[in-house]
């Protein structure tokens, strides 16, 4: 006997049989390509009710299911009955299963002995406050923030998003990041093709940050590369770095002293980054401020960031501006406190991106956010490994070296936000070295489509 769907819910977003149809079949085929298993049981309340008959109603022919209806609300009694209609599925208790999927529009203390997939937007969790684990999540179009909040997001293991137009509450929203990246290389080229880059840092204390970054940058392609150092740390990095060119600029208590004609030494670069190692003092305040006056396209980390918290009005500069802040350093940027920034880093790097529309923002935490405008994308679950000092300073580098290339700036800063997570993928995340990192960075290189 055929569910007649449209009975049950005349008013939700599922109205339409054919978007049930379709979105069915797409969560039909993902649990066959995640999970081995004969027995199911959906435990559905009001809301999901007619999306979770529909996929009973398609996976039923292959398995054994089973039904269990917990709602009470104005649908409960049509419920009942199609349920009861319908082979007598109307079950009182939760059984044993290999799957459960739920579509709970309410907080219910569950036992549940097998894999868990869920089908709603979790829209009961007010907080940061899911105490059972999920291993598969489907979401709609769009991806809510209380998904990622830090402990909620430690019990999801994965979340699918499934995006259709013809959702009432479609709407453009925080996007996994796509993987199918394409690079464009041309054998045709030299080095002045992938541009002069500049990088501004170090110091007697951090001479290590801004060599990790430039073997990064060069190892992502940037066409040439020039250090501009303190001289007091000139032989340190000299004698680790055969590739880039190396400008001194005086010193005073082993960081910058000032740097005379800023303006016209950066005249020759297409691309300037700054801040790695750099340290914080009134000096540098300066010479960031004299960059954010240029017309030249800026990457700021590290200290330059702090160098940013009376700066911030440069930033609605017209040349592009890529800002790398972690949690802590996005309170330099922005009105918000660390705990409202964990809250809701969404929120937060939306808000950022609409009010400088002409920075390009990446928020690093347990979740790598990048937003430009009214773009936001996300890269889930970064890895372990890079919970270590100086695997910031990797990622300016990669930025660098990706923004040299040919291609949209915000894909290419996701480029490197990408491979930088994908080269710390690792068996041993505790003893990974940043010299790690950056060898495996022509691997994945060499994934990347052409």
């Amino acid at each position: 006997m055929p569910l007649d769907l449209d009975k049950i819910y005349l008013n939700d977003f599922y109205r339409a049989i054919s978007l049930k149809e379709a979105l069915t079949q797409k969560i039909a085929a993902t649990l066959k390509t995640h999970f081995s298993f004969k027995k199911v049981s959906f435990i559905s309340a009001d809301k999901g009710l007619a999306l979770s008959l529909s996929l009973y109603n398609d996976l039923s022919n292959d398995y054994d299911c089973r039904f269990v209806y917990l709602g009470d609300g104005a649908y409960s009694e049509l419920a009942k009955k199609e349920l009861n209609d319908f082979m007598g599925t109307f079950e009182k208790e939760l059984s044993d299963s290999d799957i459960y999927i739920l579509y709970l529009d309410t907080k219910m203390d569950l036992k549940l002995k097998g894999k868990v997939v869920v089908l709603d937007e979790l829209s009961y969790l007010e907080d940061d406050d899911l105490d059972f684990k999920i291993d598969l999540l489907f979401a709609y179009n769009t991806l809510s923030p209380v998904f990622y909040t830090k402990n909620n997001f430690s019990h999801i293991n994965e979340i699918v998003l499934l995006e259709d137009r013809r959702l009432d509450h479609y709407k453009e929203g925080p996007r996994l990041m796509s993987e199918d990246f394409r690079l464009d290389l041309d054998p045709l080229t030299n080095k002045g093709d992938y541009g002069r880059s500049l990088l501004i840092g170090g110091s007697k204390r951090m001479h290590g940050a801004i060599e990790m970054a430039a073997s990064a940058a060069y190892h992502m392609g940037v066409g040439t590369l020039t250090l501009l150092i303190p001289d007091v740390i000139y032989h340190d990095v000299a004698s680790k770095n055969s590739f880039a060119m190396i400008l001194e600029s005086e010193s005073q208590d082993g960081y910058f002293k000032t740097i005379s004609d800023l303006g016209d030494l950066v005249a020759a670069f297409d691309l300037i980054g700054a801040g790695n190692g750099m340290g914080r003092n009134s000096a540098n305040i300066k010479i960031i401020e004299e960059l954010l006056l240029t017309d030249k396209p800026l990457i700021l980390d590290a200290d330059a960031l702090w160098c940013l918290k009376s700066l911030r009005s440069y930033l609605k500069r017209d040349a592009l501006t890529i800002l790398l802040p972690h949690l802590k350093e996005m309170t330099y940027l922005c009105d918000h406190s660390l705990k409202e920034i964990k809250k809701d880093p969404f929120k937060v790097a939306r808000e950022f991106a609409m009010e400088y529309p002409n920075t390009i923002l990446v928020l690093k935490s347990y979740l790598t956010i990048v937003a430009h405008r009214n773009k936001l994308s996300f890269l889930a679950k970064p890895k372990r490994a890079l919970a270590k000092g100086g695997s910031g300073d990797v990622l300016m580098g990669l930025v660098m070296g990706a923004l040299s290339q040919e291609g949209d700036p915000f894909r290419m800063v996701e480029l490197a936000v990408y491979v930088h997570n994908k080269a710390a993928e690792t068996n041993s995340p505790l003893s990974f070295m940043v010299d790690d990192l950056i060898e495996k960075i022509p691997e994945v290189l060499s994934n990347i489509k052409v």
